[in-house]
């Protein structure tokens, strides 16, 4: 048999398959293309953001609301990561200490110009079924071999380097609030980790970059080299911009040993992280000893009390200022009780000298553990006739903060401060920054770095 094929309709045939393949080549081709600039913004993107030539904005930690109200619970820190850590660690079931802890740690990561693991903390905390309120002070002490007159003729030594250390006390002070009060339900590790992973990579912000200056300061200076290289981009060679990543690997190393340590106590002060402190403090002439990390105690003691109205307000003896800020509103409300007060120049007179009154006492208050007329002072400034004899004289005449209420309505105010910014601009090994609190004991006819002069209840 014969075939007979028709070459006009094999031709029409081809013609018609090449358009087809033309259509599919071009848009392979504009695919092509497409994948190639976008490769391209990538990559320029990245160079850009590492540069530091452009920072996204939307990385800086600002809050969304100055106020809000929660029906079952809430967690109020100073970085919106560590608030939410503080968070979590509620819903996964912890109480208020748990996230209190949790987000004392992150703060020591992405705030270290203020708090963090080498300063100390004042914790309060409100037991809802005891219907009372217990103080934890874990706040720096002075070294054994500190005295009255080391700062006399070298007063920088008390604000900048290893003479200023006070023994640090913040660790001592969390382990101790997780084992006495925390909720057995979260494991200590669940509360650390999230800031060993944070302490890998974090935004700068705005807070931080506004203290650089703390740190130019002191150019030049060798001391401060390991503190000015943490925060300067190698890229650069300047200070981090708001926006670009932030890393603190031995941070983040020594925060994973904590959380993994069945003692974090035992291991900051009588372990191997120990011997690295008191290897630091013998290199570079600071005074803290091996046995000052090992005596380290955090006090526990239930807190004063003072009513305001239908309120009342706990808070801890000195050498915490809280007998102070509660005289303030105190003294305003014996003034000012039924009267409309915002719209009133004369509340705000009242309250201005309100605040003279009150911290006209301050320099008075030294630790009440080492100082009776501190703690007597303490509970006049609670006494409601102590306030009324204040009253009538109104009209004749620098920290981190984390605040947590839980779902069992108990709730933790802990206050966490290296004193001063960067505090003794002295960087750890480890990756944490010595306090400077020293500056706060008196030094004969000296003032320290807030303007208090020399007083006798805050002498070494």
């Amino acid at each position: 048999m014969v075939v007979v094929i028709d070459s006009r309709a094999d031709m029409a045939q081809e013609r018609i398959l090449m358009k087809k393949l033309k259509k599919y080549h071009i848009g392979i081709l504009v695919l092509s293309v497409l994948g190639v600039i976008l490769l391209l913004w990538a990559i320029i993107a990245t160079v850009y953001n590492f540069t530091g030539n452009r920072h996204t904005e939307h990385v800086v930690i600002e809050p969304k609301s100055k106020s809000a109200k929660y029906k079952n619970a809430a967690a109020v820190a100073d970085s919106r990561f560590c608030a939410e850590i503080a968070r979590n660690v509620i819903i996964q079931g912890g109480n208020a200490v748990d996230a209190a802890i949790a987000a004392t740690f992150c703060n020591g990561v992405v705030l270290p110009y203020a708090t963090g693991i080498g300063g100390g903390d004042f914790i309060v905390i409100y037991l809802k079924e005891e219907k009372k309120c217990v103080f934890l002070n874990s706040r720096e002490t002075a070294p054994a071999l500190a005295t009255e007159s080391m700062y006399t003729h070298d007063k920088e030594s008390a604000q900048f380097g290893y003479q200023s250390i006070g023994i640090p006390g913040e660790l001592h002070g969390l382990w101790t609030a997780y084992k006495k009060y925390g909720s057995k339900v979260i494991p200590w590790s669940d509360l650390v980790m999230p800031a060993a992973q944070l302490a890998k990579g974090f935004p700068m912000h705005k807070a931080m970059v506004n203290y650089f200056d703390r740190i130019s300061k002191y150019k030049g200076r060798p001391e401060i080299e390991g503190l000015r290289s943490l925060y300067t981009s190698k890229f650069t060679g300047e200070f981090y911009k708001v926006g670009e990543i932030v890393s603190n690997y031995p941070l983040a190393k020594l925060l994973r040993v904590i959380a993994n340590s069945q003692d974090p106590v035992q291991l900051f002060y009588n372990g191997s992280i120990a011997e690295g402190i008191i290897k630091e403090m013998l290199a570079n002439g600071g005074i803290i000893t091996i046995d000052d990390l090992r005596n380290y105690e955090t006090h526990v003691t239930e807190t004063l009390y003072a009513d305001l109205g239908k309120y009342r307000m706990c808070g801890p003896p000195p050498p915490s200022s809280w007998t102070i800020t509660q005289a303030i509103p105190r003294i305003v409300e014996m003034q000012y009780r039924d009267k409309k007060m915002f719209n009133d120049a004369e509340f705000y007179h009242t309250l201005i000298e309100a605040q003279k009154l009150a911290y006209g006492q301050r320099g008075h208050l030294g630790d009440y553990l080492f100082s009776e007329v501190s703690m007597q002072l303490a509970q006049n400034l609670t006494d409601r006739k102590f306030i009324k004899f204040l009253s009538p004289a109104v009209l004749d005449s620098g920290t981190s903060q984390i605040s947590v209420v839980d779902d069992d309505g108990n709730a933790v105010s802990l206050t966490s401060s290296i004193n001063t910014a960067f505090g003794s601009k002295m960087l750890s090994k480890y990756g944490f920054i010595y306090n400077n609190q020293m500056d706060d004991f008196s030094t004969p006819g000296f003032r320290n770095h807030w303007g208090f002069d020399s007083t006798e209840a805050n002498k070494l």
